[in-house]
């Protein structure tokens, strides 16, 4: 459990600069959509509608990415650890012997 939590700070300490930078970078952004969306008020709404769209996909995706990379090697370890211990070789043995006699 603790070793977890160890690994857990790490890899908090290590995204902390990014997910900085991305927070600011998506607020500035969302201010600058907010301002087009109130330009452009007597426009079509598909306008503004792609203007959201934007800002909304620059604050997701980035985040997103980061969540993965940071989610990715620890995920990435369990789950070939759960393969080796037990799952992986007995399914493949059963569907080995399970095909030669059919």
């Amino acid at each position: 459990m603790m070793a977890g939590v160890v690994s857990l700070t790490g890899v908090v300490i290590s995204f902390a600069p990014a997910l900085a930078n991305h927070l600011w970078q998506s607020t500035a952004f969302a201010a600058v959509a907010a301002g087009l969306a109130l330009a452009l008020k007597k426009n079509q709404a598909r306008a503004r509608y792609w203007i959201w769209m934007s800002a909304s996909v620059k604050l997701l995706l980035p985040f997103a990415l980061l969540a993965s990379a940071a989610c990715g090697g620890s995920l990435a370890a369990s789950s070939d650890a759960g393969t080796e211990t037990g799952g992986g070789s007995g399914s493949s043995t059963g569907s080995s012997s399970g095909s030669s006699s059919g």
